[in-house]
């Protein structure tokens, strides 16, 4: 699976036991890279959304409420 395809399957424990807190970013514990935006993973955030956020861990957070009620949805 390609890491562009992890916010279609990844849960927020998957994510939280992967990804690990880096500075501004995460660091995949399977890879060693480092990310800085949830794009990366895949989640749909686009240049007006990254422009309109004060610092990073705002989306970061929005990631993990995203998957939070994703799954409450799911269940």
């Amino acid at each position: 699976m390609s890491i562009k395809e992890i916010a279609t399957t990844i849960t927020l424990q998957e994510f939280n036991n992967r990804f690990l807190k880096e500075n501004q970013g995460y660091k995949d514990s399977y890879t060693d890279k480092i990310y800085f935006c949830p794009h990366d993973l895949g989640f749909k955030i686009n240049k007006d959304d990254c422009l309109e956020s004060a610092n990073c861990k705002s989306c970061w957070n929005e990631i993990k409420e995203y998957l939070k009620f994703r799954e409450r949805k799911n269940a």
